[in-house]
């Protein structure tokens, strides 16, 4: 394994943008206060459509924010490997020119990877009785992942071969283009720059029951299963990112929520367990160079999800309300099962995630007009703002969602 393959590594953004499918739904639900249930077969037709700004960088495993933008400069040691031509003229250069081996550059490589998202979900709920609301959903996701790599500082290699009385002449050119070739002719990946993916995300179907409530009170019980219909990773593929992750998962949520004159309180909690699946994955020969060849078969088990959450509503009037919430998401650690211990705990790595976000939503309802056989239709419109603002192991970015419920 070489210095060049961790170096390269260091693109591998891919899992980080899959998280973002943890958050985007993260306070997704089909009804306008939280413990409503739906009236016995009255039917419910959601459109969202939700987009990211550019994501630039993360918060790492420390909380701290890191840009994804890194300089990575690749000298004599981070060659080896490549050719056997480059192998005798590295190992002659350290043996007797040892000062001209520290000096030895490729050049300095700028890596800059940025992403966007653009999700439209369908959504259609059904009231089975006036308690319990049965929904299904499934998102369509757009994807643009941008990874430009460039070489900021020239290499220096053929100053110090003159300087040895070398000939560079049956020297391999090093170059970009080399680095992109032993990639996909070597390794086996499709070459790095842009990556564009528009498909499905994983499907969830749920019933939300409301057990016991009052008239400005109630208690919803939701539970549910995820379907994996999502786009999975492409091993193949160093920056692109998954619409699902490939397993079945199954949620319980649970929540309560008040009204006392102009404001409404709802507090709610999900927990997910992610049910443990066989794929084929790239396994890493070491936790510090994730770039290899080698395929296998691995048992992996994702993290289970913990989501919290916490929002106030304030009616300006019956045709307006502005709405506050907080959420804590947590995502515990991935565990991955091979013949390979050191690819397993490449895998398992900085998997655990944290994130803490707030939205503002602006929601404007012909519901009661309806009632009041002012308006010909009942149906409610959500503008939307969330911040993506702390965390661990988790992206950082903005969130626009726009959202059309027609009841019927």
């Amino acid at each position: 394994m070489t210095k060049l393959q961790k170096n390269m590594g260091l693109i591998r953004f891919n899992y980080l943008f899959s998280l973002i499918l943890l958050l985007l739904f993260s306070s997704a639900s089909v009804q306008a206060v939280y413990f409503a249930t739906l009236p016995k077969g009255v039917r419910t037709l959601v459109y969202h459509h939700l987009f990211t700004d550019t994501i630039q960088g993360t918060f790492d495993m420390n909380g701290a924010y890191n840009s994804l933008k890194m300089s990575a400069d690749i000298g004599a040691d981070a060659l080896y490997g490549i050719d056997i031509s480059i192998d005798a003229y590295l190992n002659d250069l350290a043996l007797n020119h040892p000062a001209d081996y520290d000096a030895f550059s490729l050049g300095t490589y700028d890596i800059d990877a940025a992403a966007r998202v653009h999700v439209n979900a369908l959504a259609i709920g059904y009231g089975v009785t006036d308690r319990l609301t049965a929904y299904v959903f499934t998102p369509h996701f757009t994807a643009d992942v941008n990874v430009n790599v460039t070489k900021t500082k020239v290499e220096n290699y053929d100053a110090i071969l003159d300087s040895m009385g070398v000939s560079a002449e049956n020297l391999p050119a090093i170059n970009d283009r080399m680095i992109q070739s032993v990639l996909v002719n070597y390794y086996g990946y499709k070459p790095l720059g842009s990556w564009h993916g528009k498909e499905f995300g994983d499907t969830e179907l749920g019933f939300m029951y409301r057990p016991v409530s009052g008239k400005k009170w109630g208690l919803l019980v939701t539970p549910g299963v995820i379907i994996p219909t999502g786009r999975e990773d492409d091993q193949d593929i160093l920056q692109d990112f998954a619409f699902g992750d490939g397993q079945w998962d199954t949620f319980l949520e649970v929540g309560w929520g008040f009204a006392w004159r102009t404001i409404e309180f709802d507090v709610w909690s999900r927990y997910t367990y992610q049910f443990p699946t066989n794929k084929i994955i790239r396994l890493p020969e070491s936790e510090s160079v994730p770039i290899t060849d080698r395929k296998g078969l691995s048992r992996v088990k994702l993290g289970n999800k913990l989501s919290a959450n916490l929002q106030g509503h304030f009616i300006l009037n019956p045709i307006l309300t502005l709405s506050i919430l907080h959420t804590l998401d947590y995502k515990g650690k991935d565990n991955y099962e091979s013949n390979f211990a050191a690819a397993d705990r490449y895998w398992e790595g900085n998997t655990k995630m944290f994130a803490q976000s707030y939205k503002l939503t602006l929601e404007t309802t012909t519901v009661k007009l309806f009632k009041e056989e002012i308006f010909w239709v009942p149906l409610t419109l959500y503008f939307s703002y969330k911040r993506n603002y702390a965390g661990i192991n988790t992206p950082f970015y903005s969130q626009y969602d726009f959202e059309f419920r027609l009841f019927f």
